[in-house]
């Protein structure tokens, strides 16, 4: 379900150098600009996948 740590923080790396990185103003979460999602809790997941093939 959880992917592991390597690889979340490998994905959270690649999301870091990303142009469609945003962050919400009130919680200063950062977000896929693409799909929305909160890139910590996405990345997590093992399944999960960038919309824009990165990861």
């Amino acid at each position: 379900m959880f992917a592991s740590a390597e690889e979340r923080e490998r994905r959270l790396a690649i999301c870091q150098a990303c142009p469609h990185r945003t962050e919400m103003a009130v919680t200063h979460a950062a977000i896929c600009g693409r799909c929305g999602c909160v890139l910590a809790m996405k990345a997590s997941l093992q399944r999960a996948s960038c919309p824009i093939n990165q990861w």
